[in-house]
């Protein structure tokens, strides 16, 4: 048996492994920014708990588990253990050559195996980089046709669209904001008694978002919804607006 983990910046999920069969699965609100905040020994503890629980649930000890896989945000300078980026191009068989062993006591006996992210750089310099989509994408390309290549988008806390070639190689990609813009937005700004997460979407009115901010800029059109307000237009109506806005950016990418 092994241990599958993907820590993200806000949530960890973590899974119970047999061979390609998931035995169970745990999912916590607490992501590598904990170690960012609140430091890294109290990520640790919470880590370090959610696997005991996990395993007692499931009738399993330490000593059966062979390694803990884990891709994301765990591998960041603010994560558990920093591990560089790797080079394009990227695909299944590369990023398993990649794998980086360690063990990390304070959490765990069980070994860490950590699947390194990949950069983009040009000229020497980094101007990208992505920890954990590249992982959760082998999973859809395996179910795309062979010599197919495709964009795949992937939305989180930061957006992530990759560029895939026929050989299901990652070969390009680029990551948006937009995830946490538009969080930062609802959950901070006036503009919170506007706009929520919660809403039902209206596609007409997130086109228009996203017309508003091609036409007047990104800036003008988040603060559109705050006149919408005052007209008196519905949260769903505003929500949709400030959505489309905010991520009809990325469709330029």
């Amino acid at each position: 048996m092994y241990l599958a983990m993907d820590m993200g910046t806000s949530n960890t999920r973590l899974w119970l492994c047999e061979g390609d069969r998931v035995i169970g699965g745990t999912k916590e609100g607490f992501g590598a920014k904990l170690g960012k905040t609140h430091g890294k020994a109290e990520l640790f503890e919470r880590l370090s708990n959610m696997i005991r629980v996990l395993l007692s649930a499931n009738g399993a000890e330490e000593n059966e588990i062979e390694c803990l896989i884990t891709a994301g945000m765990s591998q960041s300078e603010f994560g558990i253990c920093e591990i560089p980026h790797g080079e394009l191009p990227a695909s299944e068989y590369i990023l398993a050559d990649r794998i980086v062993t360690r063990s990390i006591p304070e959490i765990t006996g069980i070994p860490f195996w950590f699947v390194p992210g990949i950069k983009n750089t040009l000229d020497g310099q980094l101007t990208d980089i992505i920890r954990g989509e590249e992982t959760e994408i082998c999973g859809i390309l395996s179910t795309l046709p062979e010599n197919t290549p495709a964009v795949v988008v992937l939305p989180g806390t930061h957006n992530k669209i990759m560029k895939v070639d026929a050989q299901k190689r990652i070969t390009d990609f680029c990551s948006t904001f937009s995830g946490e813009l538009l969080d930062i937005i609802i959950s901070y700004s006036i503009l919170s008694s506007a706009a929520s997460h919660n809403f039902t979407l209206s596609e007409l009115d997130a086109l228009r978002g996203k017309e508003y901010a091609d036409e007047h800029g990104l800036n003008a059109a988040v603060f559109r919804v705050r006149t919408m307000e005052k007209n008196g237009e519905s949260t769903d109506k505003m929500s949709s607006f400030l959505y489309g806005a905010v991520i009809g950016q990325d469709v330029a990418l």
